[in-house]
């Protein structure tokens, strides 16, 4: 029945009428994953985005371009737990791919989702930033800030460039604390 000319006038008539009242979904690239329920932190207020953009990039610990790997952990974190996270031997709970946002949906995006994380007992997780190969600018923004972002957030504990595999130096790996009473920010 993969010609619509095996379809039968009835077979049409009964999947018109389940189909009345249904909007499509619009078409997206990115990877859907359950939404946060309840209510959701405020994305942060900024009259203008370059002054919001000026704000981080000053605050940035250091510019990573494309390829560079990115790796960050707090004290107390083993040794061998990074390098497990380097290696992708870990199990990835839920991700969110930030492709195609400006920097403040990213961010708002990012707090909601790791929120989410927090409030289920996700423990790793995997931020797809990209490369900003698309970008206007030499250096890939989104990632550099990701980058900055992460390393704020006391709920994350660590965070490293995924495998090749699972997106290289486009997306990373995240720890965050068990406690869900850490809230992120």
């Amino acid at each position: 029945m993969n010609d619509r000319k095996d379809i039968d006038d009835n077979d049409k008539q009964v999947f018109h009428d389940a189909m009345h009242g249904i909007t499509p979904l619009k078409r997206s690239n990115k990877i859907s994953r359950p939404r946060p329920s309840g209510k959701l932190p405020k994305p942060i207020q900024v009259n203008d985005e370059e002054a919001e953009l000026t704000r981080l990039d000053v605050a940035t610990p250091e510019i990573v371009n494309a390829e560079d790997s990115l790796s960050f952990a707090r004290i107390g974190i083993q040794h061998k737990v990074l390098k497990r996270l380097k290696q992708g031997k870990v199990s990835i709970q839920a991700e969110l791919d930030l492709h195609g946002m400006t920097s403040l949906e990213a961010e708002s995006a990012l707090q909601q989702f790791l929120q989410y994380c927090l409030e289920h007992n996700y423990r790793i997780v995997r931020i797809i930033h990209g490369k900003g190969y698309g970008a206007k600018s030499a250096t890939p923004k989104l990632k550099n800030k990701v980058n900055l972002w992460l390393q704020e957030l006391a709920c994350v504990l660590a965070f490293c460039s995924a495998p090749r595999h699972d997106g290289g130096t486009g997306s990373v790996y995240v720890i965050l604390k068990k406690e869900s009473s850490e809230a992120c920010p």
